[in-house]
């Protein structure tokens, strides 16, 4: 099959790309060097071209407004609007990468059940209200919204992704565990207990090509490692180094959440990657 990955040169793309590789199938790799309005049917005929997976994004967490002027907004919002009419004119399926940050923060606890050393949250399903905090979530949705009009079209929203590479600008788990090991220390905010259940991208990969096998087009699905890989941000920095120092940060409610995966699974799909034995090998 033949798959064109759109922000294929980003850290999540360039481990779709491999891992996609491993599966024998063929990437084309479109980015911003590129320009996304460049793509036009005679470019994704000529391949053939049999998906397209948009990874393309600008995640800016520090505004809160939305200017359609701005740079996010143009990738985010105008961009993707330009691959669902493509995706239409020419039939081709389309998968649109989307964020656990259109939910937005908030205290997803059970408060009856916490002990002062644990946290645990309720599972966050596909029909959670949103209150997206920033421009980075807030586009992202707008996203969402565009995807109801394209015929072929699902979204995957991920909690938090990680690829094998253990670098700088890598997302959240490589930022920590990389810390972890050169520092040997991290600030983390409510002493690291908020949670998170990471995905490895070969189970992000696993999980988009299941959508297109079964054509479970025109819904979004919630994307995460599952029950056997719910770690706090703690947890995850003393597995990447026992003797790592865990700094205070804030108080906050944020204690992170965790998704429900069902939806994803009733498409026989599974997360197989088990972070804590991905992180003793990298």
């Amino acid at each position: 099959m033949k798959i064109l990955v759109v922000g294929g040169a980003g850290n999540l793309g360039r481990g779709l790309v491999r891992a996609l590789d491993l599966q024998s199938h063929q990437s084309l790799v479109w980015d911003k060097d590129k320009d996304i309005h460049n793509l036009t049917p005679e470019v994704l005929t000529k391949y053939p071209i049999d998906l397209i997976v948009n990874l393309s994004v600008i995640a800016d967490l520090k505004k809160k407004e939305i200017r359609i002027t701005d740079l996010d907004y143009l990738v985010n919002v105008i961009g993707l609007s330009h691959l669902v009419n493509l995706s239409e004119e020419t039939g081709i399926p389309l998968i649109q990468i989307s964020t656990r940050e259109v939910i937005g923060v908030r205290d997803f606890r059970v408060v009856d059940k916490m002990q002062s050393s644990t946290v645990e949250l309720r599972e966050v399903s596909e029909s959670e209200p949103c209150f997206p905090l920033h421009s980075y979530g807030k586009t992202k949705l707008i996203g969402e919204f565009l995807m109801q009009g394209c015929m072929l079209g699902s979204v995957i929203r991920l909690n938090t992704c990680y690829t094998d590479e253990v670098r700088n600008g890598g997302g959240l788990i490589a930022n920590l565990v990389r810390r972890s090991r050169q520092d040997s220390q991290v600030t983390l905010d409510n002493d690291g207990l908020a949670l998170r259940d990471p995905l490895h991208i070969a189970d992000l990969t696993s999980l988009i090509l299941a959508i297109y096998d079964k054509q479970a087009f025109g819904e979004i699905f919630h994307a995460s490692g599952g029950a056997m890989n719910i770690f706090s941000l703690r947890e995850i920095c003393t597995l990447a180094n026992a003797d790592v120092k865990i700094n205070s940060g804030l108080t906050n409610n944020d204690y992170g959440f965790v998704m429900d995966i069902g939806k994803a699974q009733g498409l026989g799909w599974n997360p197989k990657t088990n972070f804590r034995t991905w992180i003793t090998q990298n």
